[in-house]
């Protein structure tokens, strides 16, 4: 409720850059997370042929996991994108930072709030949860903030980006598992 309730305000009050932070989540890394996630769900199945029930609790809890999961998306999103604004006016003159849609400190104060929101949804799920959001943003982190910025190494950047994959099939298998 709580999120729904700031996407309304947040709409209503600037409609222009909700819509420029909202394209900010870009759909293909988000539907590749979701995707990680249900694969741990399906390998989870696979071992223990176990379903949750489905009630009104636990489509609930798939509603927080799909936003918390979209919270992670556009924290890191917009993070790799205040890093590489000069490199993005280049080659990325669409991102929201790079056309002026959003300044740096929109940006930043977006991040807090929606990493605020993403460790409260992943509080609600359980522990577990948040120990691989947590993860999650720890190898966003050295992916692409200084002085790592290991995404300039190619075959570190294809490990990390096969890293937060493989957290996000653990997550959902162990979300599955009884």
């Amino acid at each position: 409720g709580l999120f729904i309730g700031l996407l309304i305000i947040f709409f209503l009050f600037n409609k222009e850059k909700f819509l420029a932070f909202i394209k900010n989540i870009r759909l293909m890394g988000l539907f590749h997370y979701l995707l990680m996630f249900f694969i741990g769900m399906v390998i989870a199945y696979a071992f223990f042929g176990f379903l949750p029930l489905f009630n009104f609790y636990n489509l609930l809890a798939a509603a927080i996991i799909f936003i918390t999961i979209a919270c992670v998306r556009l924290v890191t999103n917009f993070q790799n994108d205040i890093y590489d604004l000069e490199s993005d006016s280049l080659s990325n003159i669409d991102r929201p930072l790079v056309n002026n849609k959003i300044t740096v400190n929109e940006a930043r104060n977006f991040i807090s709030i929606v990493f605020l929101l993403s460790v409260i949804g992943a509080l609600i799920i359980g522990y577990q949860f948040l120990l691989f959001i947590i993860s999650i943003y720890v190898v966003a982190f050295f992916y692409s903030s200084p002085p790592f910025k290991l995404k300039k190494i190619l075959i570190v950047k294809s490990l990390l980006i096969a890293i937060a994959s493989l957290i996000m099939i653990l997550n959902g298998f162990f979300w599955l598992a009884p």
